[in-house]
């Protein structure tokens, strides 16, 4: 394509420039693999008009190395023929013979051509070329090698070579194309922007990517740069839409680093100015200029400033104009943009990227994608494209700078995390304090809810006004972001919407005698208790009961209201704290009535709605907060037959009951969730009160120095036992020490033992069945598996962490599941034995029921069922040696049809191979073990043995073995053995301790299996294979 417009005289630095890319658009290349590991490259290059204004082709035969050995005495020929077709081979014409030019002797003989190559032992390698006018180019090539001596060297797996000579001189055409568009382009901008200080190319590189059947896309990128920033430019022929996906990397192989959003210049919204105007350094998205040195002239200070917001305008301006959107962190997306070039065959389209200087990566690695048809394009060879950077030297200098604001900007975010941290702790404090009065003054209601994410606290007493005709409803929370309260009126009984009234007014109105209203109310007060934790619906305020600022956000359920700032001569907030600026507040009056009181649990109180259902929103963002386990948050109006507990831990014991009485759907999986959410309440409340108090943080840093002085002891005196906690040991000479230890943070620790007591004893509840395993929810097992893990994982960090409480933590975790990887398993194996035995999957029959058991709601009973299927077919058949070992389990025939998914058919032989069979059902075992059983001491010990020392191994290894082989035999033991077996359970439990102490923390596993191990001492479980006694 021509270069319209343009004299010789103009823009010689342009045309220079380009140079290297309008060389690349004369020449293609093929490479060739031969006989012998050798290469050969052909190069085809169109060449200027001759004399005769005839356009000429020239070929390079090159290969890539020397053909033969130092020591071989040989000739090498090419002989070739051309052709129309690749399978065709004929002699040349006399008239290409006559004009056929070469570097080298040809010679023709009958139907060929040979060539001599020079040197073909030689370094540099053997090169030969030829040319001829490009209006007698054949269309085909075919060409093989021989020697003096008849040795012929053909193609990688046999064949002559074949060069197709037009289609090269064709994708030559497109190329030249493609390219001369290019430098056209560039040129006319440059002319039109910048003629008298152009910004020209510092590389140039070419990828042609083909798509199959002999179509293909051409790719040019172009690096630019000036002492303020780098830019890459990439041209693509495509006539499809492409977005470039793109990061900083320094090879293509290297990992992806993106540059930060605050390097790339020029992008779209940033306004591009002249450089003669006053604008802002900053424009055009361009860094900020480095500080004046001291001691620099004023006035050449001042220059260089503005020569470099000058050069930072014109290349964030000149390349400039493109988004690029950041992706995981790690690359940016970038949208190629057509360009509109009149008389152009070719399909341009262009893409540019800035960074600043500060930020210039190595190179840029990248990908194109095609939109439409979703498909990527790798460089040849499957690789990604990279394109190396310039390089400056006042960059260091850029990066010196940025390094300097970005510590400084660091040290501001800390200080200001630490302000917010401070601040809110002050809060969080301010919220405790006043919450005992608050509680008092919800004579109705009251709920205190801790909010996920750590992001804070919510409560909202209820109490009536004097005359009992409005209740109000009094919201305050601690947050660290700003929120706005998302409520709706709650309606479980399901007759708030057809009602108008409350029912108390409703029945007066019915003229019931002052008996009939009682028992009305009565009946009333029931069915709200027996109601608790039915289904609910939500019901959009109606206009007098909104506060002011609220917004409607759903005409059918909820509006949203903004909170107030606490007033500190409300619910106890103090006044003249920086806390009470994360304090706020808020008020909802719903209409009441007044009524007789019937007994003690009723207040007296009616109203038209059951409650207010809330959640908390983000304010200008888009996180929405509720209670820890993911329900929204009831506020009850008036609280019938309110839990009576008191204690310490009430909220948590609240939760406990709501969870077990009155959530719709209960499951291993949700109770384990729970736990851990109250475990990170634990850890956040233990953190607060670590800082908020003196005392308590004393106390915590004597037992942490009680620890390491019990580990370095043991260290040098191995015989000194551990003991299972870490408290000052009640000597007489340690009195003082004692008292003055167990005054510290006295109501602290008092509380924490309360807390992790309670979730043992909740916990011991579920282990032995007394509480829901399943209701109303079918659990995946691999949900519960890795719930069942998250939560060990946690109880097991705890045990390590909180020494103080260590025997109840341990207690705790002798309650729940171990989890792990092998959940989906539950559901696959039981597939593929029945499959593999031919078990039917119809109704009707045990192992149907049992599998659709395992696959919805997966529990510890199926151990206790698995164990007594293997009995069932050991024993050829036996339902009596099926039933024993399910009373062993405390599974019985009721328990069995008491699940949603029934098992009420009994086992049968399957026409099998039984041994198999069982072996099968062996292995299935062990993956239920690993799920519901963390406590088996045989399992414990594999997952353990790999932390332990080599003399612990095998002295634990000993002890099961001695247990498992006395459960066979059935033998009682005798005082002495019984004194032996104690002193190596105890040097056993030493060692594991001494072990998980030392450096057992240092992997997750560890921190897990080994407090798991260490339970066993105190755990009644049986091994893998046999009821045992505990380690």
């Amino acid at each position: 394509m021509a270069q319209k417009g343009h004299t010789d005289a103009e823009a010689p630095d342009v045309r220079q420039a380009f140079a290297p890319l309008r060389a690349q658009a004369e020449e293609t290349a093929v490479t060739f693999s031969l006989e012998g590991n050798r290469q050969l490259k052909c190069i085809l290059r169109k060449m200027p008009q001759n004399a005769n204004n005839q356009k000429t082709v020239e070929i390079i035969f090159a290969f890539q190395g020397p053909v033969f050995a130092q020591h071989e005495q040989k000739q090498l020929f090419m002989h070739w023929g051309v052709g129309n077709h690749g399978h065709e081979w004929k002699g040349l014409s006399e008239e290409l013979q006559k004009s056929l030019h070469s570097t080298s002797e040809t010679t023709f003989p009958w139907g060929a051509a040979e060539t001599a190559f020079p040197s073909p032992s030689s370094s540099p390698p053997p090169v030969v070329t030829l040319s001829f006018p490009e209006a007698q180019a054949p269309a085909f090539i075919s060409f093989l090698f021989r020697t003096q001596f008849h040795e012929w060297i053909r193609q990688q797996g046999g064949g002559n070579l074949v060069l197709p000579v037009h289609q090269l001189l064709q994708e030559n055409e497109q190329q030249t194309a493609f390219l001369d568009t290019i430098i056209a382009v560039k040129t006319d901008a440059v002319r039109e922007k910048d003629a008298s200080r152009p910004l020209l190319p510092e590389d140039i590189q070419y990828w042609k990517v083909p798509l199959g059947s002999g179509v293909d896309i051409q790719l040019v990128a172009l690096t630019y740069h000036n002492a303020m920033a780098a830019a890459l430019e990439i041209f693509s022929d495509s006539p499809a839409a492409l977005t470039l996906y793109w990061s900083g990397a320094c090879s293509p192989h290297d990992s992806w680093q993106a540059p930060s959003p605050n390097s790339l210049l020029g992008q779209p919204g940033v306004g591009c100015q002249e450089e003669s105007s006053n604008a802002p350094y900053g424009d055009a998205g361009a860094p900020a200029p480095p500080a004046a040195l001291d001691g620099v002239d004023p006035e050449r200070e001042k220059a260089r400033r503005e020569k470099e917001k000058l050069d930072a305008q014109r290349i964030a301006c000149t390349f400039g104009g493109f988004a690029s959107y950041p992706q995981d962190d790690k690359a940016y997306w970038t949208q190629f943009e057509f360009l509109s070039i009149p008389g152009s065959q070719v399909s341009l389209q262009r893409v540019a990227v800035v960074i600043a200087g500060q930020a210039v990566p190595k190179g840029i690695v990248f990908l194109v994608r095609e939109v439409k048809a979703d498909r990527w394009f790798r460089a040849p060879g499957s690789g990604n494209f990279f394109v190396s950077l310039p390089t400056h030297k006042y960059w260091t200098v850029l990066r010196a700078e940025e390094e300097k604001r970005r510590k400084a900007e660091q040290e501001r975010q800390e200080r200001l995390a630490k302000q917010m941290a401070d601040t809110f702790h002050e809060a969080v404090k301010l919220f405790e304090e006043g919450k005992p009065e608050r509680e008092q003054r919800g004579t109705l209601s009251y709920r205190c809810v801790t909010l996920p994410e750590g992001v804070g606290f919510l409560d909202a007493y209820v109490y009536p006004n004097d005359a009992i005709t409005e209740v109000y409803v009094h919201f305050t929370v601690c947050t660290r972001v700003p929120c706005v309260l998302h409520w709706g009126l709650l309606d479980i009984m399901g007759t708030a919407q057809t009602q108008t009234e409350s029912r108390w007014e409703t029945w007066k109105k019915e003229g019931l005698s002052q008996e009939e209203l009682e028992k009305k109310r009565e009946e009333e007060i029931r069915k709200r208790m027996a109601f608790r934790g039915a289904p609910s619906q939500w019901i959009c305020p109606p206009p007098e009961m909104r506060p002011p600022g609220t917004v409607l956000v759903d005409p059918v359920r909820a509006v949203q209201t903004p909170f107030e700032e606490a007033k500190a001569q409300r619910a106890g907030l103090a006044a003249g704290n920086a806390g009470l600026q994360l304090l706020q507040q808020l008020t909802i009056r719903v209409p009441a009535h007044k009524c007789p009181r019937i007994n003690e649990e009723d207040p007296g109180v009616d109203t038209l709605f059951d409650g207010i259902a809330c959640c908390l929103k983000e304010v200008n963002g888009h996180r929405w907060f509720r209670s820890n386990d993911g329900r929204d948050i009831q506020i009850r109006l008036v609280e019938f037959g309110a839990s009576v507990y008191k204690g310490l831990n009430a909220e948590m014991v609240e939760k406990i009951v709501e969870a077990e009485v009155e959530w719709q759907h209960m499951t291993l999986m949700h109770r384990y969730n729970l736990m851990h959410s109250f475990l990170d309440g634990f850890a956040s409340k233990h953190g607060a009160s670590v800082q908020g108090n003196a005392s308590f943080q004393r106390r915590e840093a004597l037992l942490a120095d009680l620890a390491r002085d019990w580990t370095d002891c043991h260290f040098h005196s191995p015989e000194l036992l551990l003991p299972m906690t870490f408290s000052p040991p009640p000597l007489p000479e340690f009195s003082p020490r004692l008292e003055d230890f167990l005054s510290l943070g006295a109501a602290v620790v008092e509380e924490e033992r309360d807390f992790w007591a309670w979730l043992y004893v909740w916990g011991r509840f579920a282990f032995l069945g007394l509480l829901d395993w399943q209701r109303n929810y079918n659990t995946k097992p691999r949900e519960l598996a890795s719930a069942s893990e998250q939560l060990t994982f946690a109880t097991a960090r705890a045990w390590r962490k909180y020494t103080e409480y260590r025997p109840l933590i341990r207690d705790c975790l002798s309650t729940m599941g171990r989890g792990g990887a092998q959940g989906q398993a539950i559901r696959d194996r039981i597939l593929d034995i029945m499959h593999k035995h031919k078990i039917p999957e119809s109704t009707g029959n045990f192992y149907e029921q049992w599998h659709q058991k395992l696959h919805n709601n997966t529990t510890p009973d199926d151990v206790g069922i698995c164990e007594a299927v293997i009995g069932f077919l050991e024993s050829n058949g036996d339902l009596k040696t099926y039933w024993r070992i399910l009373g062993e389990h405390n599974v019985s025939r009721e328990r069995l049809a008491s699940y949603e998914r029934k098992i009420t058919c009994e086992p049968y032989m399957v026409h099998t191979n039984i041994g198999d069979l069982v072996n099968d059902f062996r292995s299935y075992l062990s993956i239920l073990k690993d799920v519901h059983d963390a406590l088996d001491i045989k399992k414990a010990f594999d997952y353990a043995r790999q932390y332990l020392p080599h003399d612990a191994v095998g002295l634990v290894e000993q002890l099961v073995q001695e247990l498992g082989t006395q459960r066979l035999q059935q033998k009682p033991m005798n005082a002495e053995d019984a004194m032996r077996r104690f002193q190596t359970l105890s040097e056993a439990r030493k060692k594991i301790v001494f072990t998980l102490n030392q450096d057992g923390g240092k992997t997750r596993g560890a921190r897990r299996d080994l407090p798991v191990l260490s339970i066993q001492p105190g755990a009644a479980k049986k091994t893998s294979d046999l009821h045992e006694e505990p380690l």
